[in-house]
């Protein structure tokens, strides 16, 4: 039995030293230097992301850029995070190759300069990268600080003994070196993550410092109350010994003191670190769970002389699982299959680049397919996508490496493996130590050389280094060499069983094959499959509908969305499915992929322009394919039916129509006359989990329907012939217009929220033309910038920082960031003969008055159901503005926690929209944070 309280790190970094559009808005090619000096508030934690400047290597190295002196008021000026890659045009001659999505890496340099308060003269000060890829060195005032190799862990050097804070300048430098080929899909280049300072006193709480467990929760829960062990390290970088406690105190999420224990005193040694470790009880615990994603935080206070020296957070999350070799996986005493997506790091048009709301809104789409968990593919997951996890609901696996030792690309991480493993591997998993999402953590993904003793020294080393940090979470791998035939049971290597015994999952890769096999040999191991199906399709194609084929290149390079193209290693989402579903032992499976990925157009290698990948059950733009809704019929239980393909074909010709659904029936109407219901049975698994399929073994329902242009709809019913969801495709007339839909209309103006804006082309009557290719320019004014544009088109090479797209199979997407300034942004958008529209977006600052005006938007727009509910939330938000003039911070987080009271009864009787629901809820959570 797996238990763990998990933390929301705020600080996810490596401490070490070792030898030797979005990105392109604010971006004044040759601006001055800014004021740049560091404010001292009082903060742990300083976003260090703003005002630097950068340089891409193109016309051979450039020399002296450590040196503070250096001239690089030419350069351009941007803001972190940043991907320089994601900004080029695709070159067909990339050493990129077609698996880094044809786009150029190479080196990169970022400059910052800033001045430091002199009240920070005896403050420990270290630089915090969340990650860079790749092999990034930097430089302080000159000197060296460090290399770190690793593209996907965090990292951080102690800057205290080189800084100044006498009023002088400080120049911190970064030399980034992406030497192509270095992986196997799309890297990203540059600062991509996060960068912040932290600023402690000498006597602090250790980078990465708690621990937070609940030993044998199952029992204490039954007891209505959650044992709570914290182990804290201390560390004294003084030059003096110091006698010092650590108080612990928990917080619900309603800011009250659940339990609080003070260790007794220590002494801690100069230069050293201690530990601490203290026990406290919380009754009647509130579980985090994938329904109810509940946080508690633990408030760490390292207290020398009666004095607060430093004050640390850990949000957590409560809540025990287990992984059973009979039973599969259970989730607070819960039996429940991981329903799994298996995700790249890529974010589409916003490339590498981490942005919280566009991860977010990834894994927001993933749940509302019926994900319930992520496995982050194939390296050490963002801050960003962690936080997700944890906040909707989501479990996550983590996974070290995509290569060990023997190296996939030439200049991938296993250049480094044999060196920086043992550190990298610890680092994982003591970031991620005390997230409640994180599930499991993989040692690597198909790694060449499993099958050799060199292989299990190394598999047996990584499982204890992870073991030496965490053992309260499982160990895993994804393996492939099972796949054999996809027939019969396939021999195991003696060394990959042996690996297979060390491990404390099995992850298998496409063999389902093996699920029933290797459990009859071996029925202690416990398994899953860590990467399943390979389906491939592209958005809007049906071709070929009764044939199915392997790996089968096409002029078009496209793939068809009937579930009928696949590669030749592995199956249809329905073939993956079904071995999964009918034994209770397999743990679920991680889909390959959630989300179409920049690079890997499998099955078009080296066929430029194929770019991206077809794997997805949802497109690079975040447009869900017709498979997105098959996982739906299958792992969601709210009503729903979808209908395939579009109804625009030659009269008379016989469609193959196909419905999504979880009904017990369909019935399909052409023009309002019906064509036949079609229907399934219900079935049960060997298990006792209950299920639909066909009389032929389907779990889709299938017609053949002469094309008649109109409309065509699918009544889906319950077994008593109730009619409980429908879905309708009609015949679309020559485009006419275009048509946009923002996915946020009010958003923060923090110079990083995002609206996703989807664009339509539409005939006449509003119906989505399913094969317009109309050329679409946009214009935006105000408060922010278009920072991406994408099609979903995976053989497109249209630059993804543009002010122009075409339309794939009809539609296309704008992503709009707001600036720190509230206001408004119009995004306008036109095509050559068609009507143009434009939409606009609220962008509002973290303040109880800004918050007044999105009501008041959500007024206009017609969000309320009455002025009396929107009258209640603008009385409330005017008193706490008072407050805020006072600075009565106490009253503030007080209202405003009212006030999301208030939310929610709205949304109970459906006084306000879910969108202006959501919206009102991230911007109340904002400012309680801000003020709390």
């Amino acid at each position: 039995m797996y238990t763990i309280i998990g933390l929301v790190a705020l600080l996810l970094i490596t401490s070490f030293m070792h030898p030797t559009f979005f990105q392109a808005k604010k971006g004044n090619e040759n601006a001055p230097a800014p004021e740049n000096e560091v404010q001292d508030d009082g903060d742990r934690s300083i976003n260090f992301n703003e005002q630097w400047r950068f340089k891409r290597e193109t016309d051979g190295k450039i020399e002296g850029v450590s040196d503070p002196d250096f001239d690089d008021t030419s350069w351009r000026q941007l803001d972190l995070p940043h991907d320089w890659s994601i900004e080029l045009d695709f070159n067909p001659d990339s050493a990129a190759t077609h698996e880094g999505g044809y786009l150029d890496g190479g080196t990169g340099w970022y400059r910052k300069t800033f001045t430091m308060p002199s009240s920070m003269k005896d403050k420990r000060i270290s630089i915090d990268f969340d990650g860079v890829y790749m092999n990034s060195t930097t430089y302080l005032n000159g000197k060296e600080l460090g290399t770190y190799p690793y593209g996907y862990n965090g990292f951080s050097y102690d800057m205290t003994d080189d800084l100044y804070t006498d009023g002088r300048e400080n120049v911190l430098v970064v030399k980034v070196n992406n030497e192509q080929p270095s992986s196997r899909w799309y890297s990203g280049s540059g600062i991509y993550r996060n960068v912040n300072l932290t600023v402690t006193d000498p006597v602090h709480v250790e980078r990465h410092g708690t621990f937070v467990t609940t030993p044998d929760l199952e029992t204490a829960y039954e007891q209505d109350k959650a044992d709570v062990n914290v182990k804290t390290k201390v560390e004294n970088t003084s030059d003096q010994t110091a006698k010092a406690k650590v108080k612990s105190t928990i917080f619900d999420e309603d800011d009250k003191a659940v339990a609080t224990v003070t260790s007794k005193a220590k002494q801690l040694e100069k230069g050293k670190v201690t530990d601490f470790e203290d026990n406290a009880i919380i009754d009647h615990p509130t579980l985090w769970d994938i329904e109810h994603a509940y946080r508690y935080k633990l408030v760490t206070e390292v207290i020398v002389n009666e004095k607060v020296m430093d004050t640390y957070d850990t949000p957590f999350g409560v809540r025990y699982f287990d992984i059973d070799s009979e039973e599969g996986f259970s989730l607070n005493g819960k039996d429940m299959k991981l329903h799994g997506a298996s995700m790249h790091h890529d974010q589409g048009a916003l490339g590498a680049a981490t942005n919280a709301r566009a991860v977010e809104r990834q894994m927001q789409i993933m749940k509302d397919m019926g994900i319930n968990a992520i496995r982050v593919t194939h390296n050490p997951a963002s801050p960003e996508l962690l936080e997700a996890a944890n906040k909707i609901g989501l479990v996550v696996i983590d996974e070290a490496f995509d290569s060990w030792n023997h190296s996939k690309k030439e200049y991938d991480y296993g250049r480094f493996f044999n060196e920086w493993a043992e550190h990298d591997i610890k680092e994982m998993v003591d970031r991620g130590k005390n997230e409640p999402s994180i599930i499991m953590w993989s040692i690597g993904n198909e790694i060449v050389g499993t099958d050799s003793e060199d292989g299990v020294k190394t598999a047996k080393n990584l499982v204890n280094w992870v073991k030496e940090v965490d053992t309260t979470r499982p160990t895993t791998i994804g393996e492939d060499k099972t796949r054999g035939d996809k027939e019969n049971v396939t021999p195991i290597n003696k060394y990959i069983e042996e690996i297979f015994n060390t491990v404390d999952v099995v992850g298998l890769n496409y063999s389902e094959n093996n699920y029933a096999g290797y459990h009859e040999l071996n029925p202690d191991w416990k398994f899953y499959g860590s990467e399943t199906s390979s389906a491939t399709r592209s958005r809007g194609v049906y071709t070929h509908p009764y044939d199915y084929n392997q790996s089968t290149e096409y002029d078009d390079l496209q793939q068809s969305s009937y579930d009928n193209d696949y590669v030749s290693w592995g199956r249809t989402a329905e073939d993956a499915w079904k071995p999964d579903r009918d034994l209770k032992h397999i743990a679920g499976q991680f889909i390959w992929t959630g989300f179409d990925y920049i690079g890997e157009p499998t099955p078009y290698y080296d066929s430029f322009p194929a770019k991206s990948s077809y794997f997805g059950a949802v497109d690079t733009a975040g447009f869900p394919k017709d498979i997105f809704y098959y996982y739906q019929s299958q792992w969601k239980e709210e009503p729903m039916v979808h209908i395939l393909p579009h109804w625009n074909w030659e009269d008379g010709e016989k469609v193959r129509v196909l419905t999504y659904t979880n009904a017990d029936k369909v019935e399909l109407f052409l023009n309002g006359e019906s064509i036949g219901e079609r229907s399934y049975e219900s079935k049960e698994t060997s298990w006792g989990s209950s299920y639909k399929e066909t009389t032929d073994g389907d779990t889709y329902l299938e017609w053949e329907v002469p094309f008649e242009s109109g409309t065509l709809e699918a009544v889906a019913k319950d077994k008593n012939d109730q009619v409980i969801a429908k879905d309708k495709v009609a015949t679309a007339g020559e485009p006419a217009e275009v048509r946009l839909t923002a996915d946020r209309q009010v958003i923060a103006a923090d110079g990083k929220d995002l609206s996703y804006i989807t664009v339509d082309v539409v005939d006449s009557e509003g119906n989505i033309v399913p094969d317009a290719e109309n050329l679409v320019q946009f214009n935006l004014t105000g408060e922010g910038e278009l920072v991406g544009v994408d099609n979903g088109n995976a053989s497109s090479v249209e630059r993804y920082k543009d002010s122009k797209r075409e339309a794939f199979h009809g539609k296309a997407l704008a992503i709009v960031e707001s600036d720190k300034q509230s206001g408004e942004i119009t995004l306008e958008a036109s095509a050559s003969g068609l009507s143009g529209d434009s939409t606009k977006i609220l962008t509002v600052g973290d303040s109880a008055s800004e918050m007044k005006k999105q009501v008041e938007y959500y007024e206009e727009q017609g969000e309320f159901a009455s002025d009396k509910a929107a009258h209640a939330l603008k009385v409330h938000l005017t008193a706490v503005s008072h407050y805020e003039e006072k600075g009565q911070a106490e009253k503030v987080v007080k209202h405003m926690r009212s006030f999301k009271v208030l939310l929610d009864d709205q949304k109970e009787d459906k006084s306000i929209t879910e969108e202006a629901y959501q919206d009102l809820v991230i911007n109340t959570d904002n400012l309680i944070e801000k003020w709390h």
